[in-house]
């Protein structure tokens, strides 16, 4: 989520950039900032933008961005059990080689 640091400028124009070139154009396959926020915008913030440019991303980006994806989906995957400890880097190990595979 994008911390905003002008509201005047935040959600008044948005760049984003397109993650998967061949995927659906969707929220969840772009990648969007502000002048007016620091960090990239969440689905919400994306919602309140009144301008919106789109632009093919760069091969490094979509590849940076797409790695972001799939560790954010290991979190998910692996935060299941509270508290357990041994659960969770079992489970973080067990993505990250399938990932790598």
């Amino acid at each position: 989520m994008g911390t905003v640091t002008d509201s005047d400028k935040a959600f008044n124009s948005c760049r984003c950039y397109i993650i998967d070139k061949d995927a659906a154009l969707t929220a969840d396959n772009l990648v969007c900032f502000s002048k007016g926020c620091r960090g990239f915008l969440s689905a919400n913030q994306k919602n309140q933008c009144k301008n919106i440019e789109i632009q093919p991303a760069s091969a490094k980006l979509s590849q940076n961005m797409k790695r972001i994806q799939e560790v954010g989906n290991i979190m998910r995957t692996c935060m299941g059990r509270e508290g357990d400890i041994n659960f969770f880097n079992n489970c973080l190990q067990a993505e990250i080689n399938q990932m790598l595979e």
